[in-house]
């Protein structure tokens, strides 16, 4: 691919060392910088790759982020050690940032394509800039160097300035709200970057930095900021249509909540209407959550909600459906914790009002567990104030595990996410 607004020069692809099976795209322009035989060199320079949409994969893991702010088709694939019979899986279908608050009225954009098309979604910035659109790198190229880091259009940069490398593969774009539309966001800037390891211990996960900056010239007050996600949990080839995974569909998924750790996640659990399925059908679990940076800026503010959402007809909690979210006030409900009609969720095992949904234990089936539907998921943070010039940071680990079982799955996802904690510093800094 390559940036049509550019004047064409030679074009070179040149194919990552990240497993031997996926290729990155990463385009490079080659500009020759004079004939001078004291300079033979080419002068290599970074460019964008795609105004629409990039993929991302490490050679188990890919995703792709789109020009909307959104990342789509999480997939995993599988090696012959895994406790599964079939060999790929998708856990995600879209997720993304969701932001809401008061700006002249209530605003909102919502970085997924879970909800209905009215809705304000992102869109990159900068459209009439040379330089304009999505950027890949990874790091043997990277430490090759460039001519330039195009840090004016997000590419990660240290305190001093200096080009960045995130993960031994990395995504990026600079985002905006719609400038035409009265209910989206104006004048803030979202530089999003998704990142991914080739090491086995962080081979699983997925970690996207975001960094919200202010341009405006007034405070924005209580801007609510969460994560919103369709984490379908579907096998992939041969096993989609056929046994003995096949049956298992994105119907088939449960939300979860660990309060002591303040992750989402999503599973698959035996039903007696499956039949005699093998355990490792139900192995897979996916969970995400929402951490502040280590920077000066990093965002620390304490967990708001983990709000029931839902497709929509034939699922429980009819005021949580998912399209029944269509203004952006609704977006802001939500981001509370609340249904589209502003009313809190109710504990169906206490009777009381909550603002965390599915905190009991679905091995044992103890407090609140989700029933088997199409899930959603939206984990939000307590309100900030951004003045003017004020940018904050955060980081959302997506995580993934494969194991022989549901039971041993849910205790594997707890012990992945400690091992992620653990490993902070490698992808936080």
């Amino acid at each position: 691919m390559k940036n049509e607004r550019r004047p064409q020069p030679v074009m070179i692809k040149r194919q990552s060392t990240i497993g031997s099976i996926k290729t990155l795209c990463i385009v490079f322009a080659v500009i020759l910088a004079s004939c001078d035989a004291s300079n033979p060199d080419p002068v290599v320079e970074l460019l964008p790759i795609s105004d629409s949409y990039v993929l991302l994969s490490n050679g188990r893991l890919s995703v792709r982020l789109s020009k909307t702010g959104g990342l789509d088709i999480l997939n995993l694939d599988f090696d012959d050690s895994t406790p599964t019979p079939a060999r790929s899986a998708q856990v995600g279908s879209s997720a993304g940032l969701w932001l809401a608050g008061p700006q002249n009225g209530i605003k909102s954009n919502v970085g997924s394509n879970m909800l209905n098309l009215i809705l304000n979604k992102f869109e990159l910035e900068g459209q009439n800039l040379d330089g304009y659109g999505l950027y890949v790198v990874n790091r043997e190229d990277f430490e090759l160097g460039f001519d330039s880091w195009p840090s004016d259009f997000g590419a990660p940069t240290h305190p001093n300035g200096s080009p960045k490398m995130l993960g031994d593969a990395m995504v990026w774009g600079v985002f905006g709200g719609l400038p035409t539309s009265a209910n989206s966001f104006s004048d803030l800037r979202i530089v999003k970057t998704a990142y991914v390891f080739d090491n086995n211990e962080l081979k699983n996960t997925l970690f996207v930095r975001y960094t919200i900056s202010n341009e405006s010239a007034v405070p924005i007050e209580d801007l609510h900021i969460g994560f919103g996600a369709d984490m379908d949990l579907v096998w992939g080839g041969s096993f989609l249509t056929t046994p003995p995974c096949g049956r298992l569909r994105a119907a088939t998924n449960h939300s979860g909540y660990n309060l002591d750790n303040n992750y989402s996640y999503t599973y698959m659990k035996p039903d007696s209407s499956d039949g005699n399925l093998s355990p490792g059908c139900y192995g897979i679990l996916v969970g995400y959550t929402i951490w502040g940076t280590s920077s000066d800026n990093g965002l620390s503010v304490p967990f708001l909600s983990h709000r029931v959402l839902t497709k929509g007809a034939g699922s429980p909690f009819e005021m949580f459906w998912a399209n029944k979210i269509q203004t952006p006030g609704q977006v802001l409900f939500a981001l509370q914790g609340l249904s589209s009609e502003g009313a809190p969720m109710i504990d169906p095992k206490t009777g009381e009002p909550t603002a965390f949904a599915f905190t009991g234990n679905p091995v044992t089936g103890t407090g609140w567990v989700d029933t088997r539907n199409e899930v959603r998921s939206l984990l939000s943070l307590a309100p900030i104030s951004l003045a003017p010039g004020e940018t904050v940071e955060f980081i959302v680990p997506i995580f993934t595990t494969i194991s022989p079982s549901f039971e041993q799955g849910y205790e594997d996802l707890a012990t992945l996410y400690d091992k992620v904690m653990s490993l902070r510093s490698t992808w936080d800094y």
